[in-house]
């Protein structure tokens, strides 16, 4: 346990390459909180990767292309999930920029505004398919949690 709560496992591990794989599982809020806000983790970690203090999108992905490192960001349900890997002399590096990516978003308004037209053109294609349809009408009849609750699982086809 780190001194400011969180906990940390390592597992030391022969690797082809050299390689470090990781991952960080941050716990966002609880129910009360997170109330009516079921996509605000993955809105969130959606946008992580699109702009933080002084990086542009771009710039952030050329970093990683420059540490050969991969790193996904996924957020679902009040859970933001962070994989990485990169070669072990690449570490301290990939650990500064993801420490700048999670402590200084910058939210930029164009990233945001051309992922809020992706989702909603996905969610529009979506109310069409008969396996999003019939995912929702199986979530409407086996989910003991109200409406607005983040714990509230939507099945879908």
């Amino acid at each position: 346990m780190l001194a400011n709560g969180m906990q940390l496992a390592l597992l030391a591990k022969r690797t082809r390459g050299n390689t470090v794989q990781g991952s960080l599982i941050l716990r966002l809020g609880d129910a009360q909180t997170l109330r009516g806000k079921k996509h605000a983790a993955a809105l969130t970690a959606a946008m992580l990767l699109r702009g933080a203090q002084g990086l542009t999108r771009q710039q952030i992905a050329d970093r990683l292309d420059a540490l050969k490192a991969q790193l996904d960001i996924s957020g679902q349900d009040g859970i933001v999930t962070v994989v990485f890997e990169t070669r072990r002399d690449q570490l301290s590096e990939l650990l500064d920029l993801l420490r700048t990516i999670l402590r200084e978003p910058s939210f930029p308004a164009a990233e945001f505004d051309q992922l809020r037209s992706q989702w909603l053109t996905a969610l529009e294609a979506e109310r069409s398919q008969p396996e999003s349809l019939a995912g929702r009408a199986l979530a409407r009849h086996d989910n003991p949690y109200p409406k607005g609750d983040v714990r509230k699982r939507r099945i879908t086809g």
